[in-house]
């Protein structure tokens, strides 16, 4: 398959992840989102983390916790936090129940 097919394959089915994520959101489901510097072993790096849950979460389990990993050189948020008609991909699966 060429690749430019298999690269449009790739964002139309993320695209439509997005826009299921958008229509089926839990009305009324708080967010709640907190960000984190974590340092390294090496001076002057350190590692950003983004967290979301449901506000009304009080039980955090590995069964419910959702981790995404970013290993380009661009922001994890313009990939898994992008809102889309106000809702990301992680809004999406926060307001399901889990720790993302």
């Amino acid at each position: 398959m060429a690749k430019w097919l298999k690269l449009l394959l790739t964002f139309g089915a993320f695209g439509g992840l997005i826009a299921c994520a958008a229509l089926h959101s839990p009305a009324g489901t708080s967010i709640v989102t907190e960000s984190y510097l974590i340092a390294s072993s090496d001076a002057g790096i350190q590692l950003y983390i983004r967290n979301k849950h449901a506000k009304a979460m009080r039980a955090f389990s590995a069964a419910h916790t959702v981790i995404y990993v970013n290993g380009t050189t661009q922001a994890s948020e313009s990939t898994f936090d992008l809102p889309l008609d106000g809702f990301s991909w992680m809004d999406y699966i926060a307001a399901r129940g889990y720790d993302v």
